[in-house]
């Protein structure tokens, strides 16, 4: 059995929404000004966001709906999603799910591109290009790697440079969600130790 969670993260905008936030949802009460905090996790729901609930909860900073579902072979695999709302409205999301076909497929996507996606496809082609060279046998110097997407197959360069409702996904969904860990989300805030140190 694979990884399968959804997860809600806020960011309360600054100490002076803080009050109006934590009225809106209590939840927010201790949250820290400019810092995304996780206030709520539960399994993979297939019905996919809400974002009735996450537009409420961005209305005093950025909310982000986060999940993941990777499951066993003939299970639903390789869902994805992510939706991001800033001050009452979606500015991205990026939902993909393994169709009846087996073939996973960006089901939405709505907003700009963020800068975090960009960085992550360029990822993605390195990591395709060297692929493809080990399966064909190419030696990649480090010229022709800087400039190896040329050497790709066209349909892996076109894939990979965008997310299109319809078109494949062929990225991991736990890559996916790693990066939007990183770039978007950041570290996790580690509770405060009230214990007092042994002397």
């Amino acid at each position: 059995m694979g990884a399968h969670y959804r997860e809600l993260w806020v960011q309360v905008r600054d100490a002076a929404a803080l009050p109006a936030a934590s009225r809106a949802d209590r939840r927010l009460a201790a949250a820290t000004p400019g810092a995304f905090a996780c206030v709520d996790e539960a399994d993979f729901d297939p019905a996919g966001p809400d974002d009735a609930a996450l537009l409420a909860l961005s209305r005093h900073g950025e909310a982000v709906h986060l999940a993941l579902y990777d499951g066993a072979a003939g299970e639903l695999s390789g869902a994805f999603e992510y939706v991001r709302a800033r001050d009452g409205l979606v500015v991205r999301a990026l939902v993909c799910v393994q169709g009846g076909d087996g073939t996973t497929r960006w089901s939405r996507v709505d907003g700009a591109p963020e800068g975090w996606e960009r960085r992550f496809v360029e990822v993605y082609q390195h990591r395709a290009l060297v692929a493809w060279a080990d399966d064909n046998d190419v030696d990649l110097d480090d010229d022709a790697e800087d400039q190896g997407h040329d050497q790709l197959p066209p349909d892996v360069v076109r894939d990979a440079e965008r997310f299109a409702v319809g078109g494949r996904a062929l990225y991991d969904a736990d890559d996916l969600a790693e990066a939007v860990r990183s770039a978007v989300l950041g570290p996790e805030e580690e509770p405060e130790d009230d214990e007092p140190d042994d002397a």
